[in-house]
């Protein structure tokens, strides 16, 4: 559910509900620390700044543990891109060692799902468009394997085997494809915890200021929108679908442009 909603969210939603949820956690704890200072006639400072600087370190953690695995995924997605482009173009090419009526039918399939690839991170496709891109893309799986596989069981030679192993290797690059820009997203799990403890660190930090001087410090709000912009670039490099660190897809339009050359 969690993750359904960041998949479905723009990055300055994320951005504006974050700002909103750790200045209220902050405003909360600042009005607890000030009813307490209200009732003690001595301040245990001391105490209340060790619990904070825990509580801080721990999201620092958080931060830190899923900021690395949203950088991980975006690199296996750019690197994705490339490799795929790459199985698709030798593919493309090995195409010429069928015969020609399967030739040109095989070109016209890989150049239709080159086509499905590239329009797909178009700006302003949604989380439904991208499933629909999914399902295309096993329709052209479904109309190519069978195509290939029957000219090498007709005819079996090394050349027709080397045609069959590039079009296993754009079917399986497609399952690697899902799986970075997918399933390997930061888990639910991780964001609650992250929102959680974030909001419990700024509403220590409110407390804080509330319980020891009974005033609001000018520098809260930048902490909050640190946080804020944090947890957005995490976001960010989590989702391929919204942002501003989009993969690079430049190898695919290559690749378009030299099927594009190649045609008779």
């Amino acid at each position: 559910m969690v993750q359904a909603v960041f998949d479905n969210a723009s990055l300055w939603a994320v951005f504006f509900f974050s700002v909103l949820l750790f200045l209220a956690s902050c405003e909360i704890g600042f009005r607890i620390g000030r009813s307490q200072q209200r009732r003690r006639d001595k301040i245990e400072s001391v105490s209340t700044g060790i619990v904070t600087g825990s509580i801080l370190g721990l999201v620092s953690f958080l931060l830190a543990f899923s900021f690395g695995i949203a950088a991980s995924n975006f690199s296996e997605r750019r690197g994705a891109v490339l490799d795929e482009a790459n199985v698709i173009g030798t593919a493309y090419l090995r195409a010429d060692l069928l015969p020609a009526a399967q030739r040109e039918e095989m070109r016209s399939l890989l150049r239709a799902y080159t086509e499905v690839r590239v329009k797909v991170t178009e700006p302003g496709v949604g989380l439904a468009g991208y499933f629909q891109a999914i399902h295309a893309s096993e329709e052209i799986h479904r109309a190519l394997w069978p195509l290939v596989a029957g000219v090498a069981a007709a005819e079996p030679t090394p050349t027709h085997a080397l045609v069959v192993s590039s079009v296993n290797d754009v079917i399986d690059m497609h399952s690697v494809r899902l799986a970075v820009g997918v399933r390997y997203a930061i888990p639910s799990t991780i964001w609650i915890a992250l929102y959680l403890v974030s909001g419990l660190a700024l509403a220590a930090t409110g407390y804080r200021f509330g319980v020891s001087f009974g005033t609001r410090s000018e520098l809260l709000p930048a902490m909050v929108i640190s946080f804020a912009c944090v947890v957005s670039l995490i976001s960010d490099l989590d989702n391929p679908a919204h942002g501003f660190l989009l993969n690079d897809h430049t190898p695919m339009r290559d690749l378009l442009v030299m099927m594009d050359s190649t045609e008779p």
